[in-house]
């Protein structure tokens, strides 16, 4: 299991994050100023990185269950907040060329599951 996680973070959750990271919040922050959500779900970011490396050493049950639960709240939160402030707010012009580039990253960023996942 821990093999899995490893290899699901590397090719998908990584290349995901750092999308998100460099395209998708940076542009709602430069749009919409400051965002405490986008500043949330950086520490997130974070918090699973560390799960992965912890992962390394640690190959406790209680680390798989709070990776999985963190990743779980994480992109709900995602779907429920952050998608739903984007849409609200984002100017359409802008809404239109931020997917675009996020589609053009995600492309070479991770495989094609990562930018199904984006897209809903």
């Amino acid at each position: 299991m821990v093999a899995k996680v490893q290899k699901a973070y590397q090719a998908e959750l990584q290349g995901h994050f750092e999308v998100e990271e460099t395209v998708l919040f940076l542009q709602m922050e430069r749009h919409l100023g400051r965002l405490e959500l986008v500043s949330e779900l950086l520490r997130v970011h974070q918090s699973l990185r560390n799960f992965v490396k912890q992962l390394e050493e640690d190959v406790e049950l209680h680390t798989l269950d709070g990776f999985a639960a963190l990743l779980e709240a994480h992109v709900r939160k995602e779907e429920r907040q952050l998608f739903v402030e984007f849409e609200k707010r984002m100017p359409a012009k802008e809404a239109v060329k931020i997917g675009r580039e996020i589609a053009a990253r995600l492309i070479n960023a991770c495989p094609r599951p990562c930018i199904d996942s984006l897209s809903h």
